[in-house]
């Protein structure tokens, strides 16, 4: 079953039915959103997609709001599992860097129109929204893999180097997967991307 998004929550089911609950109230606020748009978003009528009543809803979370924000979250956090699942493969980084950025390519292609309205209504750069949601994760992945292979690889130019590589690269990758040019696809933002990153990155010795 996928994450259970906890900051977004006003409290964390415990139950297996309560937590089934929540996760019909996202899937219900994913499918208003592509189909009505913000515009046609709601408390009630995502309720009533989900087949549960508005005062359930209420328990979980507190506003509309906090309901996109744990959309947003449980996305986040099936790309973060998929992120380290990855990086625990014993590959080099020209490898892993590839796989990790499709991970997250198929993980969160699910929310492509969800994304589409999140950018169009809420700042990207903004600490509650997707970026910062997802850098952070990203970032924290990142650290582990680089510790874990500390005597093989090294990023040239330190801290900077990594937050350049980390956060321009998700910056990109979401506004690529929001908008899905068709002159740039998949096999092309990889390629690019991963030679980004990847000159950041030095044999060790």
């Amino acid at each position: 079953m996928s994450p259970l998004p906890i900051t977004s929550l006003l409290k964390v089911p415990r139950q297996k039915r309560a937590v089934e609950m929540v996760h019909a109230l996202l899937d219900a606020g994913i499918v208003v959103l592509e189909r009505e748009g913000m515009q046609g978003f709601s408390t009630n009528r995502v309720a009533q997609v989900a087949g549960a009543s508005v005062g359930s809803l209420y328990q979980y979370f507190a506003n509309k709001e906090a309901l996109i924000s744990g959309i947003v979250e449980r996305g986040v956090l099936a790309a973060e599992d998929q992120v380290r699942d990855v990086m625990l493969v014993d590959a080099g980084p020209e490898v892993l860097v590839r796989v990790l950025l499709r991970g997250v390519i198929a993980t969160l292609t699910p929310f492509q129109v969800l994304l589409g309205e999140l950018l169009s209504t809420a700042p990207m750069l903004s600490r509650g929204g997707i970026m910062g949601i997802l850098e952070p994760r990203l970032m924290d992945a990142t650290r582990d893999y680089l510790l874990a292979v500390s005597d093989r690889y090294r990023v040239v130019g330190g801290p900077a180097a990594l937050y350049a590589m980390v956060s321009g690269s998700t910056f990109t990758l979401l506004k690529w997967l929001a908008e899905r040019p068709r002159h740039v696809p998949e096999d092309a933002i990889v390629e690019a991307l991963a030679t980004q990153m990847l000159v950041h990155l030095e044999p060790v010795g």
